[in-house]
């Protein structure tokens, strides 16, 4: 027994230096010294424990530690490498701990004690955190009501929350730290806290999302903006078609935006929380948004400017007094060189409210719908179909050397098949209509006025073509007795925009006077050629004497005088066949130009012109009602 008692403490005796040595060996291998935090927060009342590891200590007093403001931050107490720092006021302190000649530090920040806001903004169905900032690690957080809060007693084991008008928010406890609070309805109210017997608050504005806008209605061709209001800072718009807002998903992080009809306005995003909506055509839309689930919804309606009422009224009152004084005429309205782009585009707006008025059954242009300013066909393509889309109801196009040829010489039309011609140019056109030789030719008629409209084409600096003299003339001679002719195409034969007889257009003047001599031969009244391109008020009689010696036609030629009294006796006989050449200044905006024209001015009645045409064809009589810049005028034919 002796003998074992003895092996067993010489074991224990071998384990515990084992252990001792083993201890002291990992020990020696130690570690580079270390403070264990370079910065810390703190709040107010709390308290820190920092270590300075790997420091081999034998005596307390071998690490010195430090607080140059113990107002700040203090020592609390030490042992061995640790030392607990008491957080006391606001402020910054660097605590320091001084080992082997060496120093340690760590910057401490106190803070008060807070909850993170003081306030907050929230919209309906949002949901936050409210936590608090400086309790210690293990106390918890309980809710009561308000009128409980202020009676609970101080504590170190507890964050007591309340909030004052729970119709308001609700609030349900997220963490030992945080409540969560989600918005039931608009209104105010008051989260507190309360630890260690002193409250904190944070007052909370709710408020429902709303669309903001102006209620008035916009101007075609203006733009006013939409604003969503109650959106999160981190959401994003999407513009979507409008019969799929319904189904997007909802979600807290995206506004989807949608518009009923893009044809009356369409809309573009200006930045994340708002849209640029642009009148177009006049009517009502709508926008919507969907946000967290939830449709908003505002009209939209474009309107004519008021600066145009009283113009436009004079213009009706002005057709309709003729047509009391003489009896029911046909109509029309004929606009040219709009140079869509770059001018004033309320023209389409205009013609579309007064053709409903009038009861007005056609637009004729007379060319240059657009400008020359395009580096590829695509892009002129695009304008003109841009310009076309514009109009409703029954349309005839006379194609312009701008539609043709751009500064480029592209020749855009003739990049485009027949029927992509007639899809752009003539699908409007309800009645019948030919388009031949890539859109150079094409007629439309009004059977109930006997009126037959032909368009055709002739460049200004080019021969008029042999194909375009004979269509129109075929279209003329298959008339019957009892019809009238008019002409449209973008430019006559004095090319010029003064009239100058050495600009006129090779072969053109003598086609106008075959025109002349052609209507000695057929039975339908060739009334009137109008045209466009002089970008002037032009007109000229043309006047058939017969032929000369050599058989060609002698025409004289001189100013047609507007007539501005009553129409005359439809009964007097004409001695000759003549052509009346009138010539239209319509380009919409032209601030000046230097061959002279209409002043025109934007944001006034005057920013662009178009004519409203009656023909009395029992008088031979031809009304122009002047719509904006200049004057009306009235031509015997």
């Amino acid at each position: 027994m002796k003998r074992l008692r003895l092996t067993i403490l010489f074991l224990v005796m071998m384990v515990s230096w084992s252990v001792l040595f083993g201890i002291e060996a990992e020990a020696s291998k130690g570690g580079k010294v270390s403070i264990s935090a370079k910065k810390k927060t703190m709040y107010v009342g709390n308290q820190f424990t920092m270590r300075l590891n790997h420091a081999d200590i034998e005596e307390e007093d071998e690490i010195k530690w430090k607080s140059p403001n113990s107002k700040v931050a203090e020592i609390k107490k030490t042992k061995q490498n640790k030392a607990v720092i008491a957080a006391k006021k606001p402020g910054t302190v660097t605590i320091k701990a001084k080992y082997d000649d060496k120093v340690y530090r760590c910057k401490v920040t106190v803070k008060k004690q807070s909850v993170s806001a003081v306030s907050l903004i929230m919209d309906r169905g949002e949901i936050e955190t409210v936590a608090f900032r400086g309790k210690k690690a293990k106390t918890k957080s309980k809710l009561v009501k308000w009128s409980k809060i202020n009676s609970k007693k101080t504590t170190d084991e507890k964050i007591f929350w309340a909030v004052k008008n729970p119709s308001v928010i609700s609030m349900s406890k997220k963490s030992n730290s945080a409540v969560k609070i989600k918005v039931k309805k608009e209104g105010n109210t008051v989260i507190r806290a309360k630890y260690k017997g002193k409250a904190y608050q944070c007052k909370v504005t709710t408020k429902d999302p709303k669309l903001e806008y102006s209620t008035k209605p916009l101007d075609v061709k203006k733009t006013k903006t939409i604003t969503f209001k109650g959106k999160r800072a981190t959401t994003i718009s999407k513009i979507v078609p409008w019969n799929t807002i319904i189904g997007q998903p909802n979600t807290q992080n995206t506004l989807y935006w949608a518009i009923e009809n893009p044809v009356i306005a369409t809309m573009t995003q200006k930045n994340s929380t708002t849209m640029k909506v642009k009148g177009q055509k006049l009517g009502i839309t709508y926008v919507r948004v969907k946000y967290r689930g939830k449709l908003y919804q505002c009209q939209v309606k474009v309107e004519i400017p008021s600066y145009w009422t009283a113009e436009l009224n004079q213009s009706v009152n002005s057709v309709l007094s003729k047509e009391r004084m003489y009896g029911s005429m046909a109509k029309f309205i004929f606009m040219t060189d709009s140079h869509w782009k770059s001018n004033a585009q309320r023209s389409p707006a205009l013609i579309g409210h007064l053709s409903q008025r009038l009861n007005i059954p056609y637009t004729i242009f007379g060319g240059d719908a657009i400008t020359s300013h395009h580096d590829t066909q695509e892009s002129a393509i695009a304008e003109l179909k841009d310009f076309y889309s514009q109009f409703d109801g029954k349309l005839l196009s006379t194609t312009g050397n701008h539609d043709w040829n751009t500064e480029n010489n592209m020749n855009v039309l003739s990049f485009l098949s027949e029927s992509q011609l007639f899809d752009l140019m003539y699908q409007k056109q309800t009645s019948f209509a030919v388009t031949e030789n890539n859109g150079k030719c094409a007629y439309i008629d009004d059977r109930k006025n006997k009126i037959r409209y032909i368009s055709f084409y002739f460049d200004t600096r080019l021969d008029i073509e042999p194909f375009v003299s004979w269509w129109v003339d075929n279209h003329i001679e298959e008339l019957p007795e009892g019809w009238t002719v008019m002409l449209f195409s973008h430019a006559y034969y004095r090319a010029s925009r003064l009239g100058a007889e050495e600009n006129t257009i090779p072969g053109a003047k003598e086609y106008a006077d075959h025109l002349l001599e052609l209507q000695t031969m057929v039975k339908a009244d060739i009334a009137a050629w109008m045209v466009g391109h002089c970008h002037r008020n032009l007109s000229s009689l043309l006047t058939y004497q017969g032929e000369k010696v050599d058989g060609t036609p002698m025409v004289s030629e001189e100013p047609a005088v507007s007539a501005t009294g009553g129409a005359t006796d439809g009964n007097q006989a004409q001695k000759d066949a003549t052509l009346l050449v009138v010539s239209t200044n319509c380009d919409t905006y032209k601030q000046s130009t230097p061959w002279g024209g209409d002043s025109m001015k934007l944001g006034t009645d005057t920013e662009q012109a178009f004519e409203i045409v009656q023909i009395d064809t029992r008088k031979r009589q031809l009304y122009l009602t002047r719509v904006g810049a200049g004057n009306d005028r009235s031509f015997r034919y």
